[in-house]
């Protein structure tokens, strides 16, 4: 057989990548506040975690549906977090006063460390939001925006305010 007719060969192992086992794995994902290298270690069905990540980077489908079901995820982390605070409140009143603040300080930091982790997954529905009041005098509605746009509009408002004080200190300069 000449070099040429050879069928070509990507090299390395093939894919167990199929869409029956991303949607699998996704749907676990997005029922369970528990991550993706345990979740692979945890089950025999699951891949490497390495290669889960990979499917993740070099796949458009599977990375639409990792990104789906982590947004899904959020939920359920949400809604442990309140089960977390509920669960918290019956122990305080059986531990002793002594340990009950130790036990105060851990449930606070789970439920600030899930918090902190939902915001980051899901800004848009479980980060902070941030109101600018509008100067127009028309229009007395405080208005939902980002960041980006709380920092244009904080830069505009320094840029007017500095205007009339620019060009006279400039002006003296030259004098």
């Amino acid at each position: 057989m000449s070099e040429e007719s050879k069928p070509k060969h990507a090299g390395g192992r093939p894919t167990l990548y199929n869409e029956k086992l991303a949607t699998r794995i996704c749907k676990l994902i997005a029922k369970t506040p528990k991550g993706v290298k345990y979740l692979c270690k945890k089950y025999e069905w699951m891949p490497k975690y390495r290669t889960v990540l990979d499917w993740i980077h070099d796949n458009k489908e599977f990375s639409r549906l990792y990104a789906r079901a982590k947004k899904r995820q959020c939920d359920v982390y949400a809604e442990e977090t309140i089960l977390i605070s509920d669960k918290a409140e019956k122990k305080l009143t059986k531990v002793e006063e002594k340990k009950s603040t130790a036990f105060a300080s851990i449930v606070k930091l789970q439920v600030d460390s899930r918090h902190w982790y939902v915001e980051r997954l899901n800004t848009k529905k479980y980060g902070q939001k941030q109101f600018v009041k509008s100067e127009n005098k028309n229009d007395n509605k405080n208005t939902d925006v980002n960041g980006e746009e709380v920092k244009n509009k904080l830069l505009e408002a320094i840029e007017k305010k500095l205007a009339p004080v620019v060009p006279a200190a400039a002006n003296e300069e030259n004098k």
